[in-house]
């Protein structure tokens, strides 16, 4: 973590630091999920700043709806960040979205993140990436609900290249009893470039 923090001081400023609350769709009550914006300008160029979003979306098979709408707050809050550095300071932009949106790659939510239309340009870092997550839930009577997918993402704008990144396990090393071993202490792959 102090490696990320010292990479960020070396090359880039902090500008603008925001914890947005999401809206409930029936009041302009927030809610309780909360997600992370950040605005940091190049130290090498003043005209190239870094937008970043930190965020996990409401879990849970039957929560898609509320998913869709928290994708739809994030983008539009970015895309007037966006625009108005664009325009006030006539600067190039890039964005990162970063954060467990608990669904699968094919999802609505996602889909609104990599739309061409939302002007955010957005690709996601590991679009080959078999899994993130991978649990074995017991259910009643012995039975058990595998689930292995993709549910956690780094997108980034066109206009940014991935260097790096971290290389996933493969199926063998992680095994058959899913994630949240003594080797992967968590029950989803770290995801970094």
């Amino acid at each position: 973590r102090m490696e990320i923090v010292s990479f960020i001081k070396r090359f880039f400023e902090l500008v603008e630091a925001e914890t947005h609350s999401h809206l409930r769709p029936d009041k302009d009550i927030k809610d309780n999920q909360i997600y992370q914006t950040i605005i940091l300008r190049s130290s090498k160029s003043n005209d190239c700043y870094l937008i970043v979003a930190i965020l996990h979306l409401k879990s849970g098979p039957l929560q898609r709806s509320k998913r869709y709408r928290q994708s739809l707050e994030i983008i539009k809050v970015i895309k007037k960040k966006k625009e108005l550095l664009e325009c006030k300071q006539n600067a190039k932009v890039g964005v990162i979205i970063a954060g467990d949106l608990n669904d699968l790659p094919s999802s609505s939510p996602l889909n609104n993140f990599l739309n061409k239309n939302n002007n955010l340009n957005l690709k996601s870092a590991f679009h080959d990436e078999p899994f993130t997550v991978y649990h074995k839930f017991p259910l009643i009577f012995g039975l058990i609900f595998p689930f292995k997918g993709t549910i956690d993402y780094i997108l980034h704008s066109t206009n940014l290249v991935v260097a790096k990144k971290l290389v996933s396990p493969r199926d063998e090393e992680v095994g058959n009893r899913g994630l949240l071993t003594e080797k992967f202490p968590s029950d989803h792959l770290n995801l970094f470039c």
